[in-house]
């Protein structure tokens, strides 16, 4: 069932839940608007390219960033 009426979830986790499914967030890495090779282009390496990823993600999911390309390589630039 895909429904998520249920009442012991709060409503703001029904929310992430309708945006996750809207398509709003990327669900996984795959979905981001950017790769581990736009990364290495702006000089980034090895494990900083997983953490950079993931921080991204937690951005996006934060909504303090959009999943956006353009977006989110001026947000890597100038963190």
């Amino acid at each position: 069932n895909d429904s998520i009426d249920s009442a012991i979830l709060p409503n703001s986790l029904k929310d992430v839940v309708i945006s996750m499914k809207s398509g709003t967030f990327p669900l996984t890495i795959k979905d981001l608007d950017i790769n581990g090779e736009d990364l290495m282009a702006l000089g980034l390496k090895g494990k900083v390219i997983g953490d950079v990823i993931s921080e991204v993600l937690s951005a996006i999911y934060e909504e303090r960033l959009k999943n956006d390309k353009a977006d989110i390589i001026e947000y890597v630039k100038n963190r």
